[in-house]
């Protein structure tokens, strides 16, 4: 008798067990429900308002354009972020169709920022001859080319007079003092085994395919967007760094928001170490935190191959102390 009146109290406990685990799953799959469907409808409004502003571009004036397109950035950036964050309870077909939708927007404000903002081609003006004028004193087109190609700065474009770009140099030291970056844009490409120093506040930073090289900026007005970069060290201060398709790299930062990687590999980052006379005034005049605050974020990084919130994304890692300072 005893022994069944044991067995009935334990199949009750097991059954109200039962229903209390059913309960659990029923509140836990409504809570999941309901942040599914608040993310569904903040993503979508995010969403509309980026798109708004995109197709507002075209009634931006000139001197805003650049502004204009670092704000879409920004605001592209604080979206991917809510995707990641949100990425523990949505279903992995919602993860893949926002970042779908997400990349559709990216191309978009790309091309917008193309047609609006085209980078204009480089081109020597030839050299008109002066018959009367002795030959051995003239420079043959040869020495005129290479004369220009000497120069450390190439102005693009009469409008685009606020852009300075270094092209195409390779075993190369080159420099931009302060004077020459104030409020303009930094454009380098094709650089190889090179040696960049960017003194002073330029307005942005854009590099593309360098390899083997070491690029130091002073504090950066806005942004510093760069991809395609193999074995490199950057030493940068600015306020939103975005990093496409590099690998092997080094990242020495100052920032006030979290990075951002895409498509990289073994990228490490550690906090700016850069410095020269009256870069604290540069830092000032930007807006940056000081290098004494607590305002640095160079080791909060965010990778839009990498969803999961649990666990840190393996293409980038922490520069080890002793490999945390970088030489000239």
């Amino acid at each position: 008798m005893a022994d069944r009146s044991e067995k009935f109290r334990m199949r009750l406990e097991q059954r109200k067990a039962e229903m209390e685990r059913k309960k659990e799953e029923r509140i836990t799959q409504n809570e999941s429900r309901g942040a599914i469907e608040l993310f569904n409808k903040e993503f979508a409004t995010e969403k509309q308002e980026i798109e708004r502003l995109v197709e507002k571009s075209l009634e931006i004036s000139k001197s805003d354009l650049l502004a204009h397109f670092d704000a879409l950035a920004l605001s592209m950036q604080k979206l991917k972020k809510h995707l990641s964050d949100s990425a523990s309870f949505l279903p992995e077909f919602g993860i893949k169709t926002a970042q779908t939708q997400l990349d559709a927007l990216d191309l978009v404000i790309r091309e917008k920022r193309d047609v609006l903002m085209p980078k204009k081609k480089f081109a020597f003006k030839s050299r008109k001859k002066e018959a009367e004028k002795p030959v051995e004193n003239e420079k043959t087109e040869k020495e005129e080319i290479q004369e220009e190609a000497a120069c450390s700065v190439i102005l693009l474009g009469s409008d685009d007079a606020r852009i300075l770009k270094f092209h195409n140099r390779d075993g190369e030291t080159l420099t931009l003092e302060a004077d020459d970056v104030s409020g303009k844009e930094v454009d380098l490409s094709q650089l190889n085994g090179c040696v960049v120093k960017i003194f002073g506040t330029p307005m942005a930073i854009r590099m593309h395919h360098i390899s083997n090289s070491k690029v130091f900026s002073g504090p950066v007005a806005t942004s510093v967007f760069l991809d395609n970069c193999t074995a490199c060290s950057f030493v940068l201060a600015c306020q939103q760094l975005r990093i496409h398709t590099t690998t092997d790299s080094r990242f020495f930062i100052h920032v006030s928001s979290r990075a951002i990687i895409e498509d990289c590999s073994q990228v490490g980052f550690a906090p700016y170490n850069w410095d020269y006379s009256g870069i604290e005034r540069h830092f000032q005049e930007c807006g940056l935190p000081s290098l004494n605050s607590e305002g640095n974020h160079w080791d909060c990084v965010d990778d839009f191959n990498w969803l999961s919130s649990s666990e840190r994304s393996p293409n980038w890692y922490i520069v080890s102390q002793d490999k945390k300072t970088i030489k000239l």
